[in-house]
């Protein structure tokens, strides 16, 4: 009856209220699963930027860390964060803070004060696993996750940070105390020209403590006129302000303190920049210069006197060095080094060598000196006798040795090692010449006698040789083997007869005798003697046509020819050879030889050639001495 006691508007709106309450709870299990959805996305964002983040992240409960991130992990130098799990925050911390705090006991607090007030910041000193010290920043945050208060930590490492800011703070006070314990006096000003900074000898110049003098400008504090003309001078931190760069007091500056006390400095200033080159400041370094005022007055008179002296010994030098070039012997001076120093004109005449081009060099060097005993003993004796004498080889600079009587002397330091050796040499190459001449002149003397002795024996049996050959021919058929041959012995034997001859007047010191000669005669016999005693692998040519004739003792040509030819054969020992011998006529135009001591004419010219080899040493063997130092020809040594 109610129902339809109803109007029809009614019984709708009751309808729509209905189908609104039964499609409420279906929009609450809609918005349900959208928040839940949206839980799981804000979850999935948190836990990303938790994972992903450079900075480290862990999470923490009253007491330790139940979670962290990769970059945590890396940071403290662990492998897994299994690692860090369950550590407090003092377990990764040294035993105490740099404040002298321990670890355990100011972590607890501040993490109570973090729980307490729901955040917090403040920096920490960790120790990684791997033994490193590092500095973080911590923020901590306190978040509700799963119904706990949970305190959501991040550390950035700011170790590069620490240590920047100590090494500046310890270079600020390094800083400080080399101002203030530096011997110059220093006064630091901005650029409006007040001073901010006096260390104790700017207090001590300036007659200002360093609490009255700060704030004040600088012309009150640093009062500076030329002593002579006694003006007021320029104020060394505005010329530093106008100019930007170092600047320095002129000469003759005095500083007034502020009880009157005068005294002469010297200073410079530099402006003070900042890291983009703008100028915030002048630093001012000055010094009391009273004692050095007066040490450079007596140096300068020092100086003067030195100069003095100096002078009066170089003169004195100069007049004992004209008397050493007087002298004919080479006088040398070496210092410690062994280079030469010293250089008489006695020594440029000896050697060659000019002052200049010696002075600096090394005896060894430039003399390649030589001795019969080790430079390094003779050295030893000079430094432990004072002395030595003896003889040495030098080479002048023409390349020639020559023998010199050296005597040495060594000045010696007080240390006992040797200052400067003096060295004078006196060249007795021709005296050792004349020696020698003398001893072979000597030695000839007794070749000669024995000469004698031996001539008149051999003469003896020449002569019985001579005598049966003569019989022999007398009683052999003529133009027979054998005559030919008893024929060469007679002819050898009155050349060794005329040999012998010979040997006796070089004995008795007389004159060889001399003949109109005929040459090619005298070459074919001396061929037919080669021929014998010569292998058949030397051959022999001959080319003796000539015209002239010479004045000469046959038995010397023909030894002069026996000895080149000798010689000649020698040399084609062992491969044989050619051996030429040529006579020709050779004329002398006047000025032509003039060298050689020939006097213009007509000539004979004896050619003995070969084809083999023959060493230096072999070559020298056929020239000897005629005791005057020249080298004789073959034919001259008869």
């Amino acid at each position: 009856m109610e129902a339809r006691g109803r109007t029809k508007k009614e019984l709708i709106a009751e309808l729509t209220k209905m189908g609104q309450r039964i499609a409420e709870p279906e929009r609450s299990m809609v918005m349900c699963k959208e928040a839940e959805k949206a839980m799981q996305e804000s979850e999935e964002k948190f836990r990303l930027l938790f994972e992903k983040s450079t900075d480290a992240i862990l999470l923490l409960d009253s007491e330790m860390f139940i979670d962290c991130n990769e970059a945590a992990v890396k940071l403290m130098g662990c492998s897994d964060k299994k690692r860090l799990i369950g550590l407090r925050p003092a377990d990764l911390s040294p035993e105490r803070q740099p404040d002298g705090q321990f670890s355990l006991e100011k972590a607890r607090r501040l993490v109570d004060t973090t729980f307490r007030e729901g955040a917090g910041h403040f920096e920490w000193l960790h120790r990684t696993f791997d033994g490193r010290d590092i500095w973080a920043e911590v923020s901590h945050t306190i978040i509700p996750i799963k119904g706990r208060q949970i305190s959501y930590t991040v550390w950035r490492d700011i170790t590069e940070r620490k240590l920047a800011e100590k090494a500046l703070r310890e270079s600020r006070e390094l800083f400080q105390t080399t101002l203030t314990s530096i011997g110059d006096a220093v006064i630091v000003t901005d650029k409006q020209g007040l001073v901010t900074f006096l260390n104790a000898e700017a207090e001590r110049l300036t007659g200002w403590a360093s609490r009255e003098a700060l704030g004040q400008p600088l012309a009150s504090v640093f009062k500076i006129i030329n002593e002579q003309s006694r003006e007021a001078v320029e104020s060394p931190v505005d010329k530093v302000l106008r100019m930007g760069c170092v600047v320095g007091l002129a000469n003759h500056t005095v500083l007034i303190s502020k009880d009157g006390r005068e005294t002469p400095i010297d200073d410079s200033g530099a402006p003070v920049k900042r890291t983009d080159g703008t100028v915030h400041g002048v630093v001012l370094v000055f010094r009391d210069f009273t004692e050095r005022k007066a040490s450079e007055h007596a140096l300068q008179r020092a100086h003067d006197e030195l100069e003095e002296r100096v002078e009066k010994r170089t003169a004195e030098l100069k007049r004992q060095a004209e008397l050493l070039d007087l002298a004919h012997d080479a006088i040398i001076v070496r210092d410690g080094k062994g280079k030469i120093s010293f250089w008489s004109s006695g020594a440029e005449d000896t050697y060659g060598w000019t002052k200049d081009e010696a002075t600096g060099n090394t005896m060894q060097r430039l003399l390649q000196t030589k001795s019969a005993i080790p430079l390094k003993q003779i050295m030893a004796e000079v430094q432990r006798e004072g002395r030595w004498e003896g003889e040495l080889t030098h080479r002048r600079r023409n390349g020639k040795q020559i023998t010199v009587l050296s005597r040495w002397a060594v000045r010696q330091g007080e240390d006992g090692r040797s200052v400067e050796v003096m060295e004078i040499n006196r060249d007795i190459t021709d005296h050792k010449e004349a020696e020698e001449q003398l001893r072979q002149s000597q030695k000839m003397e007794a070749i000669g006698t024995l000469a004698g002795g031996v001539a008149h024996d051999f003469n003896n049996i020449l002569a019985a040789i001579l005598g049966f050959a003569e019989m022999a021919l007398d009683d052999v058929p003529k133009g027979t083997s054998l005559e030919r041959k008893l024929r060469h012995i007679l002819n050898s034997s009155i050349r060794g007869k005329d040999l012998v001859k010979q040997i006796l007047a070089f004995s008795r010191k007389t004159k060889h005798e001399r003949q109109l000669l005929f040459l090619p005669p005298v070459i074919e016999e001396t061929v037919k003697l080669l021929r014998a005693s010569l292998p058949t692998t030397i051959q022999i040519a001959v080319n003796a046509s000539i015209s002239s004739t010479v004045v000469a003792n046959p038995t010397e040509i023909q030894q002069v020819v026996m000895n080149l030819c000798t010689n000649a054969a020698y040399a084609m020992r062992e491969n044989g050879g050619i051996l030429t011998i040529a006579l020709s006529d050779f004329k002398i135009k006047p000025g032509s030889m003039a060298r050689s001591g020939l006097n213009p004419g007509q000539y004979v010219r004896l050619t003995v050639k070969d084809t083999g080899t023959m060493s230096f040493l072999s070559m020298t063997k056929i020239f000897w001495s005629n005791g005057a130092g020249k080298c004789l020809k073959p034919w001259a040594i008869l």
